[in-house]
């Protein structure tokens, strides 16, 4: 993740924002959706949640586990 990405995130944000302030009904909606995950992702790369590759998807180790009945 490169600095100039964020800022392309935070510019689609305030994009998304506005076209979701001029629109009305389920179009306002995904606006308001997609303002909402170019925000989330900014708040990852500002915490360092991702890494440098995005396609790189690293799996929670599988935990076993026994249910017992009682």
């Amino acid at each position: 993740m490169k600095a100039e990405d964020r800022g392309y995130f935070l510019l689609r944000a305030k994009q998304e924002r506005a076209a979701a302030s001029h629109t009305r009904g389920p179009v306002r909606g995904r606006h308001e959706e997609l303002a909402s995950l170019y925000e989330m992702r900014i708040m990852y790369i500002d915490r360092g949640v991702f890494g440098d590759d995005f396609d790189e998807v690293q799996e929670p180790p599988v935990v076993p586990h026994i249910i017992v009945p009682a």
